[in-house]
């Protein structure tokens, strides 16, 4: 069923935007990884994944599962429900089986909408990431998200979370100020 709901998110994107994509090559790995990306609209999870195949997971937020037809679609779309009120352990584990059983993860790490850009990121990306041993691949993603708009989406050079955590710094600030710079 994800396939089709991806096909209809496909042709519905191409018709409502113009997309501009760079960095495609760098989602082409031998491992799973992360997809990293900023997050201004609820546009931004279907545009990173009309990018990637087929098996990927995302987080989405409770509050999206009160609706029948969106709990629907999320059910059938890989996606791992997590609860941003508290610390959600069997979100954390959700996703952590996900990744380790092949599947690449989109990751918003400020964990809501940030259109502004002064949101911080939170850490859960690099728990994450350390723990499952998942790179990242970060996603800067630019658009007035208006109907007939162009989306620039760039897809950076994969990142080694050990080499990563190498550098001066809060990780997940790290993280974001590359995915700010593409």
């Amino acid at each position: 069923m994800y396939k089709v709901i991806r096909f209809v998110g496909i042709i519905i994107c191409r018709i409502l935007f113009r997309f501009d994509i760079k960095g495609k090559e760098n989602l082409k790995q031998d491992t799973n990884f992360i997809v990293a990306g900023n997050h201004r609209s609820n546009w931004d999870p279907i545009f990173v994944a009309m990018n990637l195949g087929t098996n990927i997971a995302f987080f989405a937020k409770k509050e999206l599962y009160e609706n029948p037809f969106t709990r629907f679609i999320l059910n059938k779309s890989n996606a791992i429900k997590v609860d941003r009120e508290k610390a959600d352990i069997k979100a954390i584990k959700d996703v952590m089986r996900t990744l380790k059983n092949g599947n690449n993860l989109i990751f918003f790490p400020e964990g809501t909408r940030n259109v502004d850009g002064t949101a911080k990121a939170k850490d859960g990306i690099h728990l994450i990431a350390k723990r499952t041993g998942t790179n990242i691949v970060p996603c800067h993603i630019e658009s007035s998200y208006k109907i007939f708009s162009k989306v620039k989406m760039t897809f950076g050079e994969i990142i080694d979370v050990d080499e990563f955590e190498k550098l001066e710094g809060d990780f997940s600030e790290n993280l974001m100020d590359r995915i700010a710079s593409l």
